[in-house]
Parts: structure tokens; C-alpha cells; sequence
């Protein structure tokens, strides 16, 4: 229990006796600034490989924030997302009875009212119930992406202005309500996911503005 007080990290105990861990010192002092930055904006950490990034703080840091006023997303590469999910569900869906959910967003899904309303059901459940998301970068963009294509179409017939108004509020509610933990932020954030979504600003605005 060094570096952190048992009683209002309950979870935390809970996870080291499932997992057969104990967690170090400087894993914990890590943890509590991901989740309280001493600099009052959002940190980004650096650790040497096989410091238990993925395996400890993560976890710990999650289960720790999933109060459930927030909905927290763990964005992790597409590569690593099978692992990820997996590794969350042998730490925290025993003892700490946490539920890791996965949501797989893409923009060539044919939407609906009623699809996006189950979104954000899902969304809200996951909130609820204090559980995590596993997220890929590309899904919280092509949702964001989506709900911009929607603002800009054309279209006037009264199911699409209900689709409207549904994605755009549920993309507020998304603004309002998350809280994110990037694993391999470096990656994640790399310019080129950035070009790729400018261009397909680019050709929206240009193609609904002819």
C-alpha cells in the first residue's frame, strides 16, 4: 500500500490481489498524475519499456477514475486493441467488477436515429456503470467526422433532421462527458491521422458547397 491511501483506493488493493502484482512506488506516483496533474492541464508521461505502463498504471488509473460521472476511454492503435481489452478484463472485471466495453465506430456504417441512439445508450451505460471503453483513434474520429457530414448534408426529409439533431447532441454529450487515457500517445497523435482527417474535412465542405 505505499504510496497511496487503501482506503480511498479500495479498488486499487482489489486489483493487486486479482492480478498477483504489487504495485511499485513510482507506478503509483505515476497513476495519481494521470489522474490529478500536478500542472493542472492534461500530462504527457514518459517510461522506459517494461515499467509497467500498460500492464499496472493504466489499470490502476482507470478503475480509479471511472466514478461513474465520466466516461473514460482507453484509446489505444489497432494493433494493441485485442491486447488491451483483454489485459483490462483480467485486471479489473474480477474483484473490482469493473465491465470493459468495445464499440467499434466506422464511417461506412449506414446510420439511423435508432443507431445512434443505441450509441449513445451504450455510451451512457458504460458511463453508469462505471466501466471503461476501449477506443481506437479512428472510431472517435469518424464519429466526430459523421456528425459533421450530417450538419453539412442537404437532405431536408424529417428523419434526417431528427439524425441532426441526434449525433450533434451526442457528440456534445461526448465533449461534456470524457475522459481519455492514451496508450502510446506518441503514435496515436502522429501528424499523419491529422492530415488524413483535414483532407476529408477539405473534400466534405468542398463537396456540399459546390
Amino acid at each position: 500500500c505505499e504510496g497511496f491511501d487503501p482506503e480511498l483506493y479500495s479498488d486499487w488493493l482489489l486489483i493487486q490481489i486479482e492480478s498477483q502484482l504489487l504495485a511499485r512506488p513510482v507506478q503509483v506516483k505515476v497513476a495519481l498524475e494521470m489522474m490529478s496533474p500536478s500542472t493542472g492541464r492534461n500530462p504527457s508521461l514518459q517510461l522506459n519499456m517494461g515499467e509497467g505502463k500498460s500492464y499496472v498504471i493504466v489499470p490502476l488509473a482507470v478503475a480509479a477514475l471511472s466514478d461513474g460521472h465520466k466516461l473514460i476511454r482507453v484509446i489505444v492503435l489497432k494493433s494493441l486493441s485485442a491486447q488491451m481489452f483483454q489485459l483490462l478484463v483480467e485486471r479489473l472485471s474480477g474483484l473490482a467488477q469493473r465491465r470493459i466495453f468495445y464499440i467499434p465506430f466506422s464511417r461506412a456504417l449506414s446510420i439511423n436515429p435508432s443507431k445512434v441512439q443505441m450509441y449513445r445508450d451504450l455510451m451512457q451505460e458504460c458511463m453508469d456503470t462505471k466501466g471503461i471503453l476501449v477506443v481506437q483513434q479512428d472510431h472517435i474520429l469518424s464519429f466526430q467526422l459523421m456528425a459533421v457530414d450530417c450538419q453539412l448534408s442537404n437532405r431536408t426529409e424529417p428523419a434526417d433532421d431528427i439524425l441532426r439533431t441526434q449525433i450533434l447532441r451526442t457528440q456534445l454529450w461526448l465533449d461534456n462527458h470524457t475522459c481519455d487515457i492514451l496508450d502510446e500517445s506518441n503514435e496515436i497523435l502522429h501528424v499523419r491521422y491529422h492530415i488524413s482527417i483535414s483532407i476529408e474535412w477539405l473534400q466534405a465542405d468542398m463537396r456540399y458547397h459546390r
